[in-house]
């Protein structure tokens, strides 16, 4: 899947899950403004320079929207087969903390330290 893709569908899922952009991107899904232009700003914005996708995806409500705000289920993850039924992460953690951290915080944390942010967030898109 191509980075505007997967960029394209994590907003589409945020928005689904309750989060509501602002500024241009608003415009651009409520068609108010360059109505049809959104795979141009999706390319134009993850090859700016100065990261500035990084503000919708860091973004806490976007990632409670994306991810929930229950209790990450760290705990019954023991394998690769388990997965949190509140955010649908299939990761086993040994971070200790985890049992006790909200799913988009857990999310977030490692999409902080992720080499590839949009390799992170793809899983997350492909159903």
């Amino acid at each position: 899947m191509q980075k505007e893709e997967i960029f394209k569908r994590i907003i589409d899922k945020a928005v689904l899950g309750g989060w509501q952009p602002q500024g241009i991107l608003k415009g651009l899904l409520d068609g108010t403004l360059a109505t049809g232009m959104e795979t141009n700003f999706y390319k134009f914005i993850l090859n700016s320079s100065d990261n500035a996708w990084y503000g919708y995806i860091f973004d806490i409500e976007f990632a409670k929207a994306v991810w929930g705000n229950k209790i990450h289920n760290a705990e019954k993850m023991r394998t690769t087969r388990d997965v949190c039924p509140d955010c649908g992460d299939a990761q086993v953690t040994t971070h200790i903390s985890a049992n006790y951290e909200l799913c988009y915080e857990f999310h977030l944390r490692k999409l902080v330290i992720a080499e590839d942010k949009l390799k992170y967030l793809e899983k997350f898109v492909m159903t």
